[in-house]
Formats: structure tokens, sequence, C-alpha cells
């Protein structure tokens, strides 16, 4: 991930405010986002790497872990059209 963060601040010009980048690496980077199954506090309440990979979900039902997978999924997906954008890939 850091690789990621690196690429995407190193470009000369940013698509998006710096705070908005550095709170979606924060997040990922300290956040539940990478930590183990079996450190997660309130699986209902913390989006982690392992759930969306692997599908494992526990009381997904509730509107604030849906809200924070989408969330999650729409910050990498600006974070990979900024680069996109300036890289002339788009």
């Amino acid at each position: 991930m850091s690789d990621l963060k690196t690429l995407v601040l190193s470009r000369g010009v940013l698509m998006f405010p710096r705070k908005v980048l550095d709170r979606i690496f924060a997040f990922i980077e300290t956040g539940t986002f990478l930590a183990e199954t079996g450190d997660i506090r309130n699986p209902g309440e913390e989006v982690t790497r392992h759930g969306i990979a692997h599908g494992v979900f526990k009381n997904f039902e509730s509107r604030t872990i849906a809200l924070k997978y989408l969330i999650l999924l729409d910050a990498l997906a600006y974070v990979l059209l900024h680069d996109n954008l300036l890289m002339g890939t788009l």
C-alpha cells in the first residue's frame, strides 16, 4: 500500500485535495482494513481486507458496515481514477 501512496502523492498535480488522499491512505494503513481477523473487536462495524477479499462477513446487514465498505471502495476508485487521469491512460 505504501507504494501506491508514494506513487499517487508523487504526481506533480493532485486532482483531489491532499487531505482527502491522506485520510484514505491513513485509514487503509492504520485502520482496521489490514488487521488480522482475530484482532477485530466488532466485525459488524469494522471494515477488513479479509471481509472484502474472502467474503467473510458477520452481521454485514448493518447500515454502518455497508456504508463503510461503500465509502472505502469509492475512495479507492478515486485514487485509481486520479492516477489514470494523470498518466493519460484513461
